[in-house]
C-alpha cells in the first residue's frame, strides 16, 4: 500500500511529466507545421 505522504509527490511528478510531454508535442507540432 502506498503511504499518504508519497501520493502528492507521485501526483506532482506525474503532472510535471505530463505537462513536459504536452509542451514537447506542441513544440514539435508547431515546428513541423511551420516547415510545411
Amino acid at each position: 500500500m502506498v503511504s499518504a505522504k508519497k501520493v502528492p509527490a507521485i501526483a506532482l511528478s506525474a503532472g510535471v511529466s505530463f505537462a513536459l510531454l504536452r509542451f514537447l508535442c506542441l513544440a514539435v507540432w508547431s515546428c513541423y507545421r511551420s516547415e510545411n
